[in-house]
């Protein structure tokens, strides 16, 4: 991960810019527009604005080059870079150091430097952590047999294991506590206002996260979230039977046991749940074809 995008250099960056005068002039005014805090617009003489709506582009643009300096060295190594994130794969570790040390003289003529506590190297199949978080996903691979198994260029290769992309656990962590301060803020409402709270949050997660392979977590979570909720019910009532408390908030939708308002109501309330979003895998455009040229096949 590239660190200091607030102190590129700008002169620098335009110059490694391969485009017309005309462009060159607009990126030069993104880069240059300054920032509006507290009514006051203050200047921007190095840097690309932080949370702009252009500064994905520009990380990219700061990051255009680097695979061109890193492969004639390492022709397997393989540079995918998203706003200010890159992710660098080759099969051998000592490529791998040598990759870092070209990224790191490719990005000091600019300006920027590598973030080294966020810039680890690990192995996708063996170690001690083995994987790669990117992205607020876990790219792992697993040893399977041979029909299960993934398959080199051209589809002849059996490589005996195969690719599973699963939420960071750090991303699993953060959202679960998400939830946890939204319930313990909670404590004084209602059912049905706690609800309404948390369904935002269990959606939104699940549809970021529904392109991977992730229902084992969505599960997980949805287990993690109910001893929470159990909590939550038991500390309203502590003098009452778990039975009780479980019968009071809990009630049957679809054949299970959901945090739900009484059927009773007018409009009854229940709690949404993660694996309720369905999986979207997206099939992958291979060879040359692209959608933008209407090739959909």
């Amino acid at each position: 991960m590239a660190q200091g995008f607030d102190r590129i250099d700008h002169a620098a960056f335009l110059a490694k810019l391969p485009a017309p005068p005309d462009i060159r002039r607009h990126v030069r005014a993104w880069l240059r527009a300054g920032i509006i805090a507290a009514d006051t617009c203050m200047p921007t003489e190095a840097g690309t604005p932080q949370g702009g709506s252009c500064s994905p582009l520009l990380a990219l643009m700061a990051w255009h080059g680097m695979d061109e300096a890193i492969t004639p060295f390492s022709p397997e190594a393989r540079v995918i870079a998203y706003a200010d994130d890159c992710l660098v794969l080759h099969p051998e570790r000592a490529p791998l150091d040598h990759c870092q040390q070209l990224l790191t003289a490719g990005l000091a003529r600019i300006g920027l430097t590598l973030n080294v506590s966020k810039t680890p190297m690990s192995h996708t199949v063996e170690g001690d952590q083995p994987g790669v978080d990117v992205l607020g996903c876990t790219i792992r691979q697993y040893r399977v047999g041979k029909h299960p198994s993934g398959t080199g260029p051209g589809g002849y290769q059996r490589l005996g294991y195969t690719t599973l992309i699963t939420p960071a656990k750090a991303n699993r962590k953060e959202h679960l506590a998400e939830l946890g301060r939204v319930i313990r803020a909670g404590q004084n409402w209602s059912q049905a206002a706690l609800i309404h709270k948390l369904n935002p949050k269990i959606r939104g997660w699940a549809n970021d996260y529904r392109t991977w392979v992730s229902q084992a977590t969505f599960g997980r979570l949805d287990r993690l979230t109910w001893v929470k909720l159990r909590s939550w019910a038991r500390r309203r009532h502590p003098n009452t039977s778990a039975r009780w408390v479980a019968n009071r908030y809990g009630h049957q939708r679809d054949s299970r046991q959901v945090c739900a308002t009484p059927a009773t109501r007018p409009s009854q309330a229940y709690l949404a749940s993660h694996p309720d979003t369905s999986s979207l895998r997206h099939a992958t455009v291979t060879g040359n074809r692209s959608p933008y040229e209407g090739d959909w096949g």
